[in-house]
């Protein structure tokens, strides 16, 4: 098996699918987290709370998690149907590693 045709050979159809739903799920994330740092940073109140840092600090990982991989991802799944990107497959199935290595 090539590694420029990796994706489209491993998922076959379903390839099309996969980058509009992780588009969403990348819009929902930088979506959601934005508006819970702003809100966290802008009331005196949570800042005040140690502990509630810790939720920022979750948000600002989710944030990125959310700018890079999601976005990212979909477009490896968009132009890795037709292999011309086979660098940038390499580099999404990369970070989904590091992700689940560091959730655990």
């Amino acid at each position: 098996m090539n590694d420029s045709t990796f994706l489209a050979q491993f998922y076959g159809p379903t390839l099309t699918w996969f980058a509009p739903i992780f588009g969403t799920v990348g819009l929902l994330a930088v979506l959601g987290n934005a508006l819970m740092i702003w809100i966290a940073l802008s009331t005196p109140s949570i800042r005040s709370v140690s502990s509630n840092w810790f939720i920022i600090n979750m948000g600002v990982s989710d944030l990125l998690f959310g700018l890079n991989s999601s976005f990212l991802c979909g477009t490896a799944f968009i132009c890795g149907g037709n292999g011309s990107c086979p660098m940038l497959a390499k580099i999404c199935g990369g970070l989904a590693d590091m992700t689940v290595i560091t959730a655990m």
